[in-house]
């Protein structure tokens, strides 16, 4: 068997160094959480509409029903060293129950209006449900690093803290081309199937 061309190998051997580097500079340790809010930074909010990966930010509108209202949340780590840089964040709403569809999540928070109309006060919202409907990571050279899984747990533990109301918590993400797969599957029962698992009826 030939030997490892010795340029190669260098190439290889710097990147696992530069990979165990940036693993030890971005760990958990070394990041802090931060809600990111409609009056967070211009630069912050314009990179959340640039990095999001899962459902599109078309524009300032469509960010601000996201941040805005009791019911719309956002959450990210930061480095000390890139404060006003994302390294992941992830977008919650919540909502009374699981929704069915994220058009539904996506709308405007329906206390944002109440609030307005005079409706509804901070100390009234009491949801029962944390969606998890978007998350993003921001960095390609942090790939090895998980941190979006240890995002979600600080988030998690800091809504139920805040709203020892929700009792569930769910998330409407896309797996790309399982529908395909799964209506190749299971054929004509497809839909229904399909239907039973995103909105099964309460017995």
């Amino acid at each position: 068997m030939a030997s490892q061309n010795p340029g190669t190998f260098f190439l290889h051997s710097l990147e696992e160094n530069l990979r165990s580097q940036l693993q030890n500079w971005f760990s958990v340790g070394f990041v802090e959480m931060k809600e990111v809010t409609w009056n967070s930074p211009a630069s912050l909010l314009e990179r959340i509409i640039k990095y999001e990966a899962v459902h599109a930010i078309e524009g300032w509108a469509s960010l601000k029903q996201r941040l805005v209202g009791p019911g719309r949340r956002c959450f990210g780590f930061f480095h000390a060293s890139m404060e006003d840089e994302p390294l992941v964040f992830v977008e919650v709403a919540l909502v009374d129950k699981i929704s069915t569809s994220i058009q539904e999540v996506l709308q405007e928070d329906k206390y944002v209006k109440a609030a307005e109309a005079g409706g509804a006060q901070s100390g009234q919202f009491s949801p029962s449900t944390a969606i998890f409907y978007s998350i993003s990571s921001t960095q390609a050279g942090l790939s090895g690093v998980d941190l979006g899984n240890f995002l979600i747990k600080q988030v998690v533990h800091r809504l139920h803290l805040e709203y020892p109301s929700i009792n569930t918590f769910s998330t409407l993400s896309p797996l790309p081309g399982f529908l395909p797969y799964l209506f190749n599957k299971i054929g004509k029962v497809s839909s229904f199937f399909f239907f039973y698992i995103v909105a099964p009826t309460q017995t």
